[in-house]
């Protein structure tokens, strides 16, 4: 089973949401808000509003699990587990080796963590690029 609709829902999560058709833009839009913000809320503890950002948006990639045991990966190893750049980010991606997701920490085992680094990565990457558009279509038109 795969992703579908604007928000990409899996299945058992648009189950979860009550979503019964994950093809219809509205369902799927309001099933998916629902879903960040429920993931949103599992990092009450991430300081940073950026970073807490970062770990919902890889959660809503990749699960919730999977971040989480990066975090304890994270903290085994002597890095920040409410912390994604250079620190949480680099234990998604260690979860691609048996010597990692095998450890005893981490409990839902192996991803391919290049789609959720990559993933964040892109959403802030586009986001400051959106930004710089709106700021300067907001700048022409109050000038008109």
């Amino acid at each position: 089973s795969e992703a579908e609709g604007l928000m990409q829902i899996m299945p058992a999560t648009a189950d979860d949401l009550g979503i019964e058709n994950r093809s219809d833009p509205e369902q799927s839009i309001k099933g998916g808000t629902e879903y960040l913000s429920q993931l949103y809320r599992n990092f009450e503890d991430v300081p940073d509003s950026l970073d807490r950002i970062k770990f919902t948006m890889a959660s809503f990639n990749a699960g919730l699990g999977h971040v989480e045991d990066a975090q304890r990966l994270a903290l085994k190893k002597g890095l920040k587990p409410d912390v994604w750049e250079n620190n949480v980010e680099k234990m998604i991606l260690a979860l691609s080796y048996p010597k990692n997701f095998s450890d005893p920490v981490v409990k839902y085992g192996y991803v391919r963590g290049i789609e959720p680094f990559t993933y964040v990565g892109q959403i802030f990457e586009r986001y400051g690029h959106y930004s710089q558009f709106i700021d300067r279509e907001l700048s022409n038109f109050a000038l008109n």
